[in-house]
C-alpha cells in the first residue's frame, strides 16, 4: 500500500509508537528498501533516505536548511541515513506534498551514489524552501489570471486523458519548478492572455522556457472577460468543480488544496470570482529557433530577466504533444 494514498500517512505510526528510535514504512515501489516515512522517538514526522553502502564520501554535499524542518545524516544499524523532520505537525499536509515530490524525483534517477542523491535532495529543498513560510503570496489579478489558465488546463485537458489524480500530481508549478506541468515525457508551461491585450505573452524568468532534456511545450489560453457565448468560468468555479470531481472519484483532496494554498488562492479573493470565457487554446512546441532567451544568451552579471513574446511570430511552432492526439 502506498502511504501517500492515506490522508495523514504518519498518523497510524504516531498512534502505534511505543518510544522506538524510529518507526517507519516504505514509501517507494522502486526503492522499497531506501525511502521511508517515519515517526521518531522525539514525536516528529520524518522522511528517510537510506544511502547506498560502500559509498561513504558525502562530505562535499551541503544540504540546505528549510524553514520548518530539520535535516541530518546519522548512522543506524550500520547504515547511513538522511532524515528530514517536520517541526510542527500542523504542517503535515505541506510535508506530505514535499515528501511526495522528493520520492517522485528520486525515482526518476537511476544513478545511485550518495553524492548524487544528496545533490538531488539539495536541489529540491532549495526550490521548496518557501513551503513553510508563514506568509503566502497574495492573489493579485495577474496571478489569478495565470492560475485560471493552469486550472483550466488541468481540468479540461489533462484530467480527461489521464485521470484527475494524475492530473493534480502533474501540476508542478506550486512546488517551485519553473514550468507548470510535467505530463508523460513533456513539460508544459501554461500562459493565460486576454484577447483585449493582443497576442503577446510575458515570460517571467529565463528558466521558464528552458526545458533541458525534455520536450517542451507552451500552452496559451486566451480568455475574454466580456459577455460572450459559451461557458464561463471563474477561479472559484473551477476549484469547486475540481473539488466535486475529487469527491465523486474518492480522491484525497489534500494535495490539490495544499497546492492552491501555496500559490495564494483564496475563494474570498475578488479576483477568484471574476468570470472568463475561453475563446482559444493553442499549443506551441518550444524547440530550436523558438523566440526565447536561454541562460547561455545572457551576458555575465545579468539576472532576473523578463521579456514578452509576440505569438504572431510563433505560427511555425504550433504543435500539440503526442499524448494529446493518441487514441
Amino acid at each position: 500500500m502506498n502511504p501517500f494514498n492515506t490522508n495523514n500517512p504518519w498518523a497510524h505510526m504516531e498512534n502505534s509508537s511505543k518510544g522506538e528510535f524510529i518507526l517507519s514504512t516504505g514509501c517507494s515501489q522502486r526503492f522499497v528498501h531506501s525511502l521511508y516515512l517515519g515517526y521518531d522517538r522525539l514525536g516528529r514526522y520524518v522522511f528517510l533516505l537510506k544511502l547506498p553502502e560502500g559509498n561513504k564520501d558525502i562530505n562535499s554535499v551541503l544540504i540546505p536548511t528549510i524553514k520548518g524542518c530539520s535535516s541530518e545524516l546519522f548512522e543506524y544499524n550500520s547504515s547511513t541515513f538522511f532524515s528530514l523532520a517536520l517541526g510542527n505537525k500542523k504542517d503535515w499536509r505541506l510535508f506530505k506534498l514535499l515528501c511526495q515530490e522528493i520520492v517522485t524525483e528520486l525515482e526518476e534517477h537511476t544513478k545511485q551514489e550518495n553524492e548524487y542523491l544528496l545533490k538531488v535532495l539539495s536541489d529540491i529543498l532549495t526550490r521548496c524552501g518557501r513551503f513553510f513560510a508563514k506568509s503566502k503570496d497574495s492573489l493579485t489579478r495577474e496571478k489569478a489570471l495565470g492560475l485560471f489558465g493552469e486550472l483550466y488546463f488541468l481540468y479540461k485537458i489533462v484530467a480527461p486523458l489521464f485521470g484527475l489524480k494524475s492530473a493534480i500530481a502533474s501540476w508542478k508549478g506550486p512546488l517551485g519548478l519553473p514550468q507548470d506541468f510535467s505530463v508523460e515525457d513533456t513539460i508544459i508551461e501554461v500562459k493565460t492572455t486576454e484577447s483585449a491585450h493582443g497576442r503577446v505573452i510575458m515570460i517571467s524568468s529565463i528558466e521558464q522556457l528552458c526545458f533541458l532534456n525534455f520536450k517542451g511545450f507552451l500552452h496559451v489560453v486566451t480568455v475574454n472577460e466580456g459577455a460572450l457565448n459559451g461557458s464561463r468560468y471563474s477561479l472559484k468555479s473551477l476549484v469547486e468543480e475540481l473539488t466535486v470531481q475529487c469527491e465523486i472519484e474518492s480522491i484525497d483532496i489534500t494535495d490539490l488544496m495544499t497546492k492552491l494554498d501555496l500559490v495564494g488562492y483564496s475563494e474570498s479573493s475578488t479576483f477568484a470570482k471574476e468570470e472568463y470565457t475561453v475563446i482559444a487554446e493553442d499549443f506551441y512546441e518550444v524547440r530550436d529557433k523558438f523566440p526565447r532567451i536561454l541562460p547561455n544568451d545572457l551576458p555575465q552579471g545579468v539576472v532576473n530577466v523578463k521579456y514578452s513574446i509576440n505569438l504572431n511570430s510563433c505560427e511555425q511552432f504550433k504543435q500539440s504533444p503526442k499524448w494529446l492526439n493518441h487514441d
